[in-house]
């Protein structure tokens, strides 16, 4: 029996005033750093399952680990499963925030990962003068709307 395991996977929703907006929560424990690889696949293989029966919104997933394996550690296997697995590739795709955060026992210091690819290059946008008109309209970043309702701090 694996000392290292997923002590729960659960989403919650919040109210925003475009409707419900899901978060999965997952906790892990890692005793065993020599089966990390196996740890972040079982994380990944629970997420998959959890996002299926998550709202349509499910919009951010936290990890938190406690024990003997990093947040970067972690980062970096999950990273390689989604380029290996077109399911938890387009799961991701969908999630505006995704991070682990790692805790060590009896310690109060915690290091936080992105699980998202690192964000595109900027490339310098042409002037009015070259814009062509089948340019699609700039979007606002909807990512920025999620820290007041995971501040606690979302409108009823």
């Amino acid at each position: 029996m694996s000392t290292n395991t997923v002590c729960s996977a659960r989403t919650v929703q919040f109210d925003s005033p475009a409707g419900p907006l899901g978060v999965i929560i997952m906790n892990l424990h890692v005793a065993d750093p020599r089966m990390a690889n196996a740890s972040v696949r079982e994380a990944a293989d629970k997420f998959k399952l959890q996002r299926l029966s998550s709202p349509l919104r499910t919009e951010t997933l936290l990890i938190t680990i406690t024990g003997e394996l990093s947040a970067d550690r972690f980062s970096q296997g999950w990273r390689l499963l989604v380029i290996e697995d077109a399911t938890l590739a387009l799961m991701m795709s969908q999630l505006h925030r995704a991070e682990v955060v790692h805790t060590s026992a009896g310690q109060g210091s915690s290091a936080t990962v992105s699980l998202l690819p690192a964000a595109a290059p900027e490339f310098p946008r042409p002037d009015a003068s070259t814009r062509h008109a089948s340019h699609a309209p700039e979007r606002p970043d909807s990512g920025s709307a999620l820290v007041p309702l995971l501040a606690g701090s979302a409108s009823a």
